[in-house]
């Protein structure tokens, strides 16, 4: 016989904070408060691994993160999708980023 258990309410609520983005710093309030301060450690410890790398060129690494939103209303599901590409210098400090957004269905 089996026995259905229900999940714990710890777990019900970092499901329900992963659904709303709301899991880490939003890189939009995030990045201006590290420019030219953090290092690729840092955003890393900070924000977690990137989506992307590209290895150093003559002015430093690229990293790219895509920030989700979610719809609380049906139909459920990525409603909008913005990339970060954020670039380091030589000493792998943060120097900047640029924003695209992207539609959703393609950001998934």
């Amino acid at each position: 016989m089996q026995v259905f258990s229900f999940p714990s309410m710890r777990s019900v609520i970092l499901l329900m904070l992963l659904l709303a983005g709301c899991a880490g710093p939003r890189l939009v309030e995030y990045l201006p408060s590290v420019q030219g301060v953090a290092t690729q450690a840092d955003v890393k410890r900070d924000i977690g691994p990137p989506l992307k790398t590209f290895p150093p060129d003559k002015s430093g690494d690229i990293w790219i993160y895509r920030d989700l939103n979610y719809s609380h209303n049906p139909p459920f599901g990525v409603s909008s999708c913005v990339e970060y590409v954020l670039t380091f210098d030589l000493k792998q400090v943060l120097q900047g980023w640029n924003v695209k957004e992207w539609p959703p269905q393609s950001c998934r």
